[in-house]
């Protein structure tokens, strides 16, 4: 069919009928030719000339072209049979199970067809070959005809009937009506067979048309089963080849690149690893080998204490006397920058100590250069800031080289022949043979050329007292005068300074050691005092940096073993889960496989009994038409006798035969699996002196068709997991078949469903909600902020990313409450505000030796005027004071950061320098006073542990009490990466906020940013210097910051 706007359009020209449907044709023949008695048996009864006929009666209704039409219809479809059959079984048209040889010679006669070719002759030996049982008096029967029709002498019948014939003829049967009534009985008997045969072959016609209906159903049931399997075959064969020539070898694959990549950033890791903990060893080397005086000497010392190269501690007078003779200056543990080599913008500082030099020559790591070199920049430029006059002059000389081997080395051309430039005062110190070549004063002045001198060198000087050797056409730096001057000086370029003292330089051995590359070999040196404490504070601060570094590779090498795991362990998951779904879709194929051969056997089984069920049918239906026709034949021939008979008498008697309609179909009484219905007809026409009529009421077997068996499936399984996590996948359920269709029940509704899922992009950043409401301002005045988040409605997928929660995608601040604070105060006449807001505050106050002295007592005058200025009393502050320091030995550190390998107890004040001032209490007052008794600890800066420790005191406050964590310090952390981790976890439990001080925290103050919580504008004041810390208007930022409630 074609489908047409909704409408099947039939095209028999163009359809192919498939060899299962074969008898469906059939079936549908008889449902045109006769709706109501849809038999193959009436269809073969078709008579193409079939009519009225003479004394004859319809036995169907409608037209009488019926049949004529019948078989125009019928020729086109036979057809389509007869060429689906050749094509099935590659024969021709004379298969014997073919339509058209069944129909062939199968056909009813009518009985106008019959009576238009039966003769007297056909009909008397038909009428001879009757089973003679059937009149009471056959023979007389026969002997009356063969008297009555003398003109019968053909083909030996007059002599049958001649011997049939009495001698002496019964008065009775020569009477005419007595035969009539005898013949019309036999005709009775043959109708009655006639339609008793009809009503066996319709029945057996039902019964075999349905088996053959149901064999039918068998083969398209095992077709449609080996259709599946074979389906279900190619699915697993495909899935298969997939996963063997695809899928195994790219997972293999990924697992082989993911052991090289974790195999080469493991050895990466391992080589860092190894080099940072040889520079471990050399840093530790370095701080034992820096000595520095004991307290006694350091009391007759004003100026820093130098680090010495000392052997024990028995050698430190001899040190001490060495120091104050001002001897051999190269080895006391200066500070020496020098510009860069190449004229770089950073000069190059290197710390004069051989032994030390030698330990620095060691370090291999690009981390621990880095903190050595950034250390000792640090180190020169606080020397220069706080001994200013400490600093002087060097040259760097090739070692084994001095005199005019230095002024080699500088290039300088020589003053005299054979004599150089020399930095030597000589005798006395007072320079007046000085042949140096330094040209401006110690105050930074250029000198004026001798010979440019107006006044000359002699200018107010007592000529006596002037030695002009080595004065010049030059402005190097002399003495002509040593009566009066007490060292080199010489006359200024400057109209506002005449003159000025100069300083020799210093000569120096260039570096051997991590500087020896980085500084150039030139007097644009200068060298500075060394602070010894401060040096050894500095190293261990190299080391906890370096250390930071083996931690974070550590670190980086565990995420790496994980990450390496956990990918080795999903490729090796997916490999195995590809594994089983190989062997499932082999059993899937191997079970494919059998059910293809059982439903092969299985149609072809039924195949056979198909045909075995045609032959049968075709034999059956041969012999209810040969005995149908036999029947009729009989009653044609006794009814043209019995005409023949009265027309010889030349009687005038009137016959009419009776005539009924066709039956009439009562409702069956069942739909399927076998019912009865009644079958009526009516008298068309009463008998007259003819055959009697027959039952006008029947019973038959009706619906002998199985009932239609509906599919019948299970529930619904769980939907699978989607195949993708992102970029679109499916997931699918299915429901198992209980019953299938029969019977043209109803098919099965779908077995299995699939649908989308995951169709998000695998790499989608998330989608963020609306913004919520502002908070309250963070301070009362000096403009504070408030704030306002939005959260995430939808989380990134994959390599998207998504904004952290304090990020400005998510948290944004305004300015509030910009009045500035001291209005407040103004009409109290004060200068500091007041706390009057209820919170837990933990100070931690940094007492690092960076600080020196007057900067921890500005820290604790602060911090105790700070104090005052909250309010204890009514239940509102409650405060928790913590000095820290760090530790200053390097068995100190290791206990203090865990790595040490004993397994003694910490003292986090003696070791580590954490000294509780006071825990949580609200007396204030009394805080304040015990802060001004501390004493100076001098210590190192182990900020993430006073965090800790802090920390730990704020899970002791209140519950309905903010908490506050305020950090005063001047310098770096000890372990800046630490600190950063204690901050975040101070951040979960605390507000935290920083007060750096002065220049040394001035390169921290980023990182403080940082670790400080949000918005760092109101968690971080920066002061410049420590006389800014007791100012009113730093107190009054601390306290707007620190309380939301003020006055």
């Amino acid at each position: 069919t074609t489908k047409t706007c909704g409408q099947c359009q039939f095209e028999p020209a163009a359809m192919v009928v498939p060899p299962v449907m074969r008898w469906c044709v059939l079936a549908l023949l008889m449902i045109i030719a006769r709706p109501n008695e849809a038999s193959a048996f009436h269809i073969l009864s078709s008579d193409p000339g079939s009519g009225a006929g003479q004394g004859g009666h319809r036995h169907r209704r409608g037209s009488r072209g019926v049949d004529t039409e019948l078989a125009a219809r019928a020729r086109p479809y036979v057809e389509l049979v007869q060429t689906n059959e050749q094509r099935v079984f590659g024969r021709s048209g004379t298969q014997e199970a073919s339509v058209s040889h069944l129909m062939s010679g199968i056909r009813l006669q009518s009985k106008a067809e019959m009576m238009s070719s039966m003769t007297l002759e056909k009909a008397y030996r038909v009428f001879l070959a009757m089973n003679r049982s059937r009149a009471p008096d056959f023979d007389s029967l026969a002997g009356l005809v063969q008297a009555k029709l003398q003109g019968l002498q053909q083909n030996g019948g007059g002599r049958r009937l001649r011997t049939a014939v009495r001698s002496n003829e019964n008065d009775e049967l020569s009477n005419l009506y007595a035969a009539r009534d005898m013949i019309n009985a036999m005709m009775d008997e043959s109708i009655t067979n006639k339609e008793l045969e009809i009503e066996k072959c319709e029945n057996y016609n039902r019964t075999q048309l349905r088996v053959i209906w149901e064999n039918q159903h068998d083969i398209d049931y095992a077709s449609a089963q080996a259709a599946e399997a074979r389906g279900a075959s190619l699915r697993a064969t495909e899935i298969s080849s997939d996963i063997q020539e695809v899928k195994l070898p790219n997972l293999k694959n990924q697992l082989h690149e993911n052991t090289d990549r974790c195999q080469k950033e493991r050895s990466s890791l391992t080589s860092q690893l190894d080099l940072v903990a040889a520079d471990e060893g050399v840093l530790r080397n370095i701080f034992s080998l820096i000595q520095c005086e004991d307290v006694d000497m350091k009391s007759l010392m004003p100026e820093p204490l130098m680090m010495l190269e000392l052997q024990s501690k028995s050698n430190s007078t001899m040190a001490m006397a060495k120091y104050a003779g001002g001897a051999s200056r190269a080895e006391d543990g200066a500070l020496v920058r020098c510009p860069a080599c190449g004229g770089g913008s950073r000069p190059s500082v290197h710390l004069r100590h051989a032994r030390v030099q030698q330990e620095l020559q060691k370090l291999r790591s690009v981390v621990a250069k880095q903190y050595v070199d950034g250390h000792l920049q640090e180190a020169f430029a606080e020397s220069a800031r706080l001994h200013p006059s400490k600093i002087r002059g060097a040259v760097l000389v090739q070692a084994g080289s001095s005199g005019g081997g230095a002024a080699a080395a500088r290039g300088a051309t020589e003053l005299l022949p054979g004599v150089g430039c020399s930095e030597d005062l000589g005798p006395g110190g007072n320079g007046s043979s000085y042949r140096g070549c330094v040209t401006t004063t110690a105050k930074g002045f250029v000198c004026q050329s001798w010979t440019a001198n107006h006044s000359g060198a002699t200018n107010g000087s007592d000529p006596e007292n002037v030695n002009t050797w080595g004065v010049g056409d030059h402005n190097y730096c002399r003495n002509p005068t040593p009566l009066e001057k007490e060292t080199i000086w010489c006359y200024t370029a400057d109209p506002n300074q005449e003159w000025g003292y100069c300083q020799p330089l210093e000569e120096l051995q260039a570096p051997e050691g991590a500087a020896q590359s980085s500084c150039a070999i030139s007097e644009g040196c200068k060298i500075g005092p060394g602070d010894c404490g401060k040096m050894r504070d500095r190293f261990l601060i190299i080391l906890a940096g370096v250390k930071d570094k083996e931690d974070q590779l550590n670190e980086d090498k565990s995420v790496l073993e994980q990450e390496c795991a956990q990918t080795h362990s999903d490729l090796m998951e997916s490999i195995r889960t590809l594994g089983m779904e190989l062997r499932e879709q082999e059993t899937e194929l191997a079970m494919a496989t059998k059910q293809i051969q059982d439903a092969t056997s299985a149609e072809s089984h039924a195949n056979r009994a198909r045909l075995q069920y045609v032959k049968e049918y075709h034999r059956e239906l041969k012999e209810c038409c040969d005995n149908v026709n036999g029947l009729l034949r009989e009653a044609c021939s006794l009814e043209k006798l019995r005409a023949e008979l009265l027309r010889a008498e030349g009687g005038e008697v009137k016959i009419t035969d009776c005539e009924v309609s066709e039956w009439t179909d009562g409702e069956c009484s069942k739909d399927c699996e076998g019912g009865t219905q009644e079958r009526t007809r009516s008298i068309l026409a009463h008998r007259e002196n003819g055959t009697h009529c027959p039952p006008m009421v029947q019973k038959q077997d009706c619906n002998l068709q199985h009932c239609p068996v509906d599919c019948e499936v299970g529930v619904w399984s769980e939907w699978t997991a989607c195949t993708a996590g992102c970029g679109g996948g499916v997931r699918s359920r299915i429901r198992q078949k209980k019953v299938p269709p029969k019977y043209d029940g109803e098919d099965c509704p779908e077995t299995e469903q699939t649908v989308p899922c995951n169709v998000g992009r695998c790499n989608s950043d998330c989608v963020l909600g609306e913004w919520g409401a502002w908070t309250a301002c963070s301070k009362a005045c000096d403009t504070g902020h408030r704030e306002r988040r939005r959260g995430v409605e939808v989380d990134a997928r994959g390599d998207g990313t998504c904004p952290q929660a304090d990020s400005e995608a998510r948290l944004i601040f305004e300015e509030c409450n910009t009045d500035v604070c001291m209005k407040m105060i103004e009409e109290d006449h004060r200068t500091v505000l007041q706390c009057n807001s209820k919170l837990d505050l933990v100070i931690l106050m940094d007492g690092s030796g960076s600080l020196e002295e007057y900067g921890f007592q500005q820290a604790k005058d602060m911090s105790a005027r700070l104090l005052r200025s909250l309010q204890g009393s009514a239940g509102l502050v409650q405060v928790a004071f913590l000095t820290f320091g760090g530790p200053t030995t390097l068995d100190a550190f290791e206990r203090c950061t865990g790595s040490s390998k004993s397994n003694d107890t910490v003292d986090a004040q003696r070791d580590c320098g954490m000294h509780w001032v006071s825990h949580f209490t609200s007396d204030t007052q009394a805080v304040a006073a015990r802060v001004m008794d501390l004493p100076f600890p001098m210590s190192t800066t182990m900020t993430s542990m006073a965090l800790a420790e802090a920390k730990t005191e704020i899970a002791e406050g209140r519950t309905d009490a903010p908490s506050v964590t305020l950090v005063i310090t001047d310098a770096k952390p000890l372990s800046a990466r630490k600190t950063a981790t204690a901050a975040e976890e101070m951040k979960r439990n605390a507000r935290l906020i920083w007060v750096p001080i002065g220049p040394l925290a001035d390169e921290t103050v980023g990182s403080m940013k940082a670790w400080a919580s949000k918005p760092w504008q109101d968690n971080v004041i920066h002061l410049a210097d420590f006389d800014a810390l007791t100012a009113p208007h730093s107190l009054n930022l601390i306290i707007s910051s620190l309380c939301p409630y003020v006055a």
